[in-house]
């Protein structure tokens, strides 16, 4: 399956790129085709799910069976190969070290002055418009702040810059070195569940990474229908891909449904690919029976699974979206971190999440930054109330709230 998904990325990016490169001219025909092309890649990519159930108790046994070696195995749990994040850091931190020679205040400065520069930046946009994408909101980043992101990169000393270079670029080597010493101290089960955890840790990065640029272009196309039909492209964004074409096609649509959808709603699907979109009180009487309101009061400590080990206790900072406020040395509490959320997660002392596995974003990049983090606790941003006093205890995955 994972060969499969491997074929199906080559043509996936294949067709962006020359998607990228040229106008939509028939809407409908355009995304139909490109919702083909994901969706072909997508699916081979759903046994990564399936691995995710069962797993954490499965590493907590090995932890339990190798308690000296707890550190190691979590080492041995990053992904098999470099994150997108780490690929954008190290094409950041190459501009940055030619920055240093020349010192521009302005990009207008840099491409006048050193267009070689320049170029790199423009490569560099293009490569990673999408990083901080999520599911809903897609704003392309601009050129001038991976300038500046650069600019404030090549304010550190050549030999910091060096070091992280260094460092991402033997990122995999060293990783691999690492869990060949380790397989030497681990049963051969073992060693298979390691190997499979750092795969799918590597595939569900790279998964991400082609979601957060389909989801791009999905919106372009939604935008671009916006200004077909005259609905708010906010509505749209409640749309299944059969209503929309439909849409496209002239016929009737539910538009009051899909308002209703942005009071909440969810999809459930059968092994028959028969789907439903339920919302208003039908949806509301289903999550009240799947997610019951349980009495939070008093609550002193919550079980999570450790991510990354280490000592953090701190001021707790809720956090919604990645623009909510956040201090630098506090400690990170939010649903789940996405890819906006790097700049928080660097600042923070520690990271609290409700959701996650252990091939989760939260969990991937607590690792590559060595920040104690505890993920899937469930109910943290319930509990947690901002400014609160807590401590993770990563020894045993437990997140202690102080009155």
């Amino acid at each position: 399956m994972y060969a499969l998904w491997q074929k199906r990325q080559k043509e996936y990016y294949a067709y962006v790129n020359s998607f990228s490169s040229r106008a939509i001219t028939d809407l409908k025909k355009d995304y139909e085709e490109f919702t083909d092309v994901y969706l072909s890649l997508f699916t081979p990519s759903l046994l990564v799910e399936y691995f995710y159930t069962g797993t954490e108790y499965m590493v907590s046994l090995l932890l339990e069976k190798y308690p000296l070696l707890q550190t190691q195995i979590r080492e041995a749990m990053a992904p098999m190969y470099g994150t997108f994040l780490g690929e954008e850091k190290l094409s950041l931190l190459l501009i940055a070290r030619q920055l240093k020679s020349s010192n521009p205040k302005t990009l207008q400065e840099l491409q006048k002055e050193n267009p070689s520069i320049y170029r790199l930046v423009v490569e560099h946009q293009k490569n990673f418009f999408w990083i901080q994408n999520n599911y809903k909101y897609t704003e392309p980043i601009q050129l001038t702040v991976f300038f500046e992101n650069a600019r404030i990169e090549s304010k550190r000393t050549i030999e910091e810059i060096e070091k992280e270079i260094f460092a991402l670029l033997h990122q995999e080597k060293m990783l691999k070195q690492k869990r060949e010493e380790l397989n030497l101290k681990l049963d051969p089960d073992s060693q298979k569940l390691l190997h499979w955890i750092s795969l799918i840790g590597y595939w569900h990065d790279q998964r991400k990474r082609a979601t957060l640029i389909a989801c791009h272009y999905l919106n372009l196309f939604l935008h671009k229908t916006s200004e077909k039909t005259g609905i708010k492209f906010e509505i749209l964004q409640f749309t299944t891909p059969s209503e929309l074409l439909d849409l496209l096609d002239g016929k009737s649509v539910p538009i009051e449904e899909w308002r209703q959808r942005m009071k909440g709603c969810v999809q459930i699907g059968n092994k028959d690919q028969r789907f439903w979109t339920l919302s208003g009180s039908v949806y509301e009487q289903l999550r009240e029976r799947l997610m019951p309101k349980a009495n939070l009061e008093n609550i002193q400590s919550l079980q999570g699974i450790t991510a990354c080990a280490g000592e953090a206790k701190g001021i707790a900072r809720v956090v919604k979206k990645p623009s909510d406020p956040f201090n630098e040395g506090e400690i990170l509490v939010t649903s789940m971190t996405r890819p906006e959320f790097v700049p928080l997660m660097k600042k923070a002392r520690g990271i609290v999440t409700n959701e996650g596995g252990i091939t989760s974003h939260a969990a991937i990049i607590s690792r590559e930054l060595n920040i104690p983090c505890i993920i899937g606790t469930r109910i943290a941003t319930q509990v947690i109330k901002d400014g609160t006093l807590i401590e993770l205890r990563t020894n045993h995955g437990i997140v202690r709230i102080f009155s």
